[in-house]
Formats: C-alpha cells, sequence, structure tokens
C-alpha cells in the first residue's frame, strides 16, 4: 500500500511540473471531480454571489485615460494614492478608498 502511495505521488509531481501547477492543486481538482463531477471540475462553479460595482464605465474609463498619461511633474510613476487624488480633484469620483 505504501508503495502504490509513493508511485502516485511520483504521478501527480510529473502531472503538476508538466501543467506548471502545484501539486497541491492537482489534488483540489482530482476531489472536486470525485465531489462534483467533470464539469465542475474543469469549469468550476458558477458564481452566485457577485460584489456591486463601486466604478460605472465612466469613471473606469476616466482612470485608465488618466493612468495612460504622463504622472505629474515630480513623479517618476503614478500610484494608487495618486490617482485616486487625482480623481478627486477632477470630480471624477467624490471620494475614493484605497482599501
Amino acid at each position: 500500500m505504501i508503495e502504490i502511495r509513493k508511485r502516485e505521488d511520483c504521478r501527480m509531481k510529473k502531472f503538476a511540473l508538466a501543467c506548471r501547477v502545484g501539486q497541491r492543486s492537482i489534488e483540489r481538482t482530482r476531489q472536486r471531480f470525485i465531489e462534483e463531477g467533470f464539469q465542475i471540475a474543469a469549469g468550476g462553479k458558477k458564481r452566485t454571489v457577485f460584489k456591486e460595482k463601486k466604478f460605472d464605465g465612466r469613471v473606469e474609463a476616466s482612470l485608465i485615460a488618466l493612468r495612460c498619461q504622463s504622472p505629474p511633474a515630480g513623479v517618476q510613476a503614478w500610484t494608487l494614492r495618486l490617482l485616486a487624488e487625482q480623481l478627486i480633484e477632477l470630480r471624477i469620483v467624490e471620494k475614493i478608498s484605497l482599501r
């Protein structure tokens, strides 16, 4: 029995390396297959709980456009804090949390 387990571990390690995933991922997928079937193991479950979006498309587009611009003078690169401050300063949003 121990020898069988060693061979199985060796096969799973090789498979994990070939797939470029961790051995634990292989084990979880295998367990999901056993418990829930092929469709769930291969494609995952449909999410039933979604977080409500904080930004609409207009705010997202403004954020992306802002990020694509050069940062303000004296700043080497955009930071999340700087982007948030700019969105508020440009009155695109009233407030924004960095969390």
